[in-house]
């Protein structure tokens, strides 16, 4: 810091030196008697003011492009210090400093996919899987919106191609809610045995410890306790809630490495 304002004097004091430069150059030519420019005393005063017209003028246009470049570095001079600071300071952090100081909120998070509430027909949730071959996940979502679980689009490629014991073929579940095929592959049982109309606590819990691919996050986690977390249970997919428990968007494993490839900005 005490460089910094050595230096923020000494360019001060640069500036003030060249413009009373410039106000004596000025005055000079001004009151510069004509004998002297011209070399003789028979000059016509309106040849010698044309003269120091011209001259004044590049004069002043030399020194207003120095003083213009000047004045922009040095009104501009504290941000520039500011971002080489920065700079430098984010050299001298670690990795993990980084990913525990940056929070997920600051994430460019993925926008959510397919989300398909409870109540939602098996078949639609086919036709949209086959209909969006990038939404490689479902999101399940209870009557409010909240989250429930993140599946994989395979459980769906797998009950079309081996119903069993689910279900004789594809056909006899398509109609049926999509929280009742879960519940039914999770339990390897027909769906027939499953009576009730309504999913109950235990039975999306169990949806959710069988088939659920992803962990939640708050935007203010911390990408490195997200990280940790991904890595220690084996998954690869975040999901983001919102306050009321709906989901806001996603981010994978991935994202993180790019981010540490590409750095971090």
């Amino acid at each position: 810091r005490k460089n910094l304002r050595r230096y923020s004097f000494r360019e001060f004091f640069l500036v003030l030196f060249f413009l009373t430069a410039l106000v004596w150059l000025v005055y000079l030519v001004l009151q510069m008697p004509a004998h002297l420019i011209s070399g003789s005393y028979d000059t016509e005063a309106s040849a010698m003011m044309g003269f120091k017209e011209e001259v004044l003028a590049i004069v002043l246009t030399a020194f207003g492009a120095w003083i213009g470049a000047g004045a922009a570095y040095f009104f501009g001079r504290e941000n520039f210090r500011e971002a080489v600071q920065g700079i430098q300071d984010a050299r001298t952090q670690t990795v993990e400093e980084i990913l525990r100081n940056l929070k997920i909120r600051n994430l460019t998070l993925r926008p959510k996919k397919y989300q398909a509430a409870v109540y939602t027909e098996a078949k639609r949730v086919e036709q949209r899987i086959k209909g969006n071959e990038r939404d490689w996940f479902v999101i399940l979502e209870d009557q409010t919106g909240a989250f429930i679980a993140a599946f994989h689009e395979e459980k769906i490629w797998r009950l079309i191609a081996y119903p069993e014991p689910v279900a004789a073929s594809w056909s006899d579940l398509e109609s049926q809610p999509i929280w009742k095929v879960l519940l039914a592959e999770a339990r390897q049982i027909p769906i027939g045995e499953i009576t009730s109309e309504e999913p109950e606590e235990q039975d999306l819990n169990l949806i959710k410890s069988v088939f659920d691919i992803s962990e939640t996050f708050s935007p203010d986690t911390s990408v490195y306790d997200a990280e940790e977390i991904l890595e220690m249970k084996k998954k690869y997919l975040g999901i983001v809630l919102d306050d009321d428990g709906s989901a806001r968007g996603y981010f994978t494993t991935g994202d993180i490495r790019d981010l540490l490839t590409r750095g971090i900005k």
